[in-house]
Parts: structure tokens; C-alpha cells; sequence
């Protein structure tokens, strides 16, 4: 266990960044130290002596504010945790989103949303995305149009393919990947 931590307080103003047991911090894309905005999480434990990790790349996303909580404690505060850099997507406008919150939002829209199973979102180039969809049998395809045009009300520029598929691709563990970005390949 790493020990590196955050935690809400009564005030609810974000998350307090536990710096007694580790130190948290949010780099830029070149991996310098930011005090404001958004980047990925390195973490570094101060009590792990079997086995150290010094500004260990946890994968995940946040959001680092340079704002006081009002509680007093003094520590630095992380407005939110983004999600995992590996779910997220650019938009046509160039946005970063996180995928997986969007498309679930867009799919909870959906009137007969329990008709899909799974489903599993491919960025292939900046504007355009291809989802696979496993699907009971009576699916109505129909409902495609409705998840289309939430996707435009939402972001627009998106060009947007269907693949309706018997299974989504595992990996190794069992687990398959919801979002998968194509980008960095071209």
C-alpha cells in the first residue's frame, strides 16, 4: 500500500491532500510540478521502506486548486480527481473529457439503456469514434439516432459509427478497456 492519500473534510471544498504520511503532486505534460490546474498524479509514500516509490505515475488525473479550505487545516486541496489518463478523449474543438463519465451520462439518457449490455468507445481520429455495443436481441436500433444526437448536443463534431458486436475484447485479466484512444498511434 503506498499511503498516499486525500480526504474531505466537513467544509466539502475538495479534497485534502495527506501530506504527514506522503507527498501528492499534479505535473504538466513535461513533468514539472504545477500549484494550479490540472495534470497527472504523482505520488511518493514516506513510510513505505521495503519497497520505495519516489513520484510514482499513478495513471490518474486531478485537479490541484491554490484555495484555502475554510476548515483551517492548511493543506494543499485537490478540487477533483479526473479519472484515469487513459480515459480520456479529445473532442473535435480540442477539449480533453473524460471518456467514461461522458458516455456514461449520454448513455444514461437512452430510454431502453438496460437493452445494452456493454459498450466500449474508440477514438480513431479527432472527430471521429466508433462504438461497440453488445446488445440483447431485441435491441432497437432505432435508438442509435437518440444516442447520436445526445452526442452532438454534448460535442459537437463527433463523427460517430456503430459496431453492434457479440463480446468486447478481454484483456489478459478478464477486464476490457472502455475507452481506447487511437490518437497518439497517428
Amino acid at each position: 500500500m503506498m499511503g498516499v492519500s486525500a480526504y474531505e473534510c466537513s467544509e466539502h471544498s475538495g479534497l485534502h491532500i495527506d501530506s504527514e504520511r506522503s507527498l501528492m503532486e499534479i505535473v504538466d505534460e513535461s513533468g514539472n510540478q504545477i500549484e494550479e490546474g490540472r495534470g497527472k498524479i504523482l505520488a511518493t509514500s514516506l513510510h513505505n521502506f521495503a519497497m520505495p516509490f519516489i513520484r510514482y505515475e499513478t495513471g490518474d488525473l486531478g485537479h490541484i486548486t491554490d484555495t484555502n479550505c475554510s476548515c483551517g487545516r492548511g493543506s494543499k486541496i485537490l478540487k477533483e480527481i479526473i479519472g484515469r489518463d487513459k480515459e480520456l478523449l479529445k473532442t473535435p474543438t480540442g477539449k480533453c473529457i473524460h471518456g467514461a463519465a461522458f458516455f456514461n451520462d449520454v448513455f444514461a439518457e437512452i430510454t431502453n439503456v438496460n437493452d445494452i449490455i456493454e459498450f466500449q468507445i474508440v477514438q480513431k481520429k479527432i472527430d471521429y469514434i466508433v462504438i461497440n455495443m453488445v446488445c440483447k436481441s431485441d435491441f432497437n436500433t432505432n435508438e442509435l439516432d437518440q444516442i447520436k444526437d445526445i452526442i452532438r448536443k454534448r460535442s459537437e463534431g463527433w463523427n460517430v459509427e456503430f459496431k453492434v458486436v457479440d463480446n468486447i475484447n478481454r484483456t489478459k485479466a478478464g477486464k476490457y478497456k472502455f475507452i481506447i484512444s487511437e490518437l497518439n498511434n497517428q
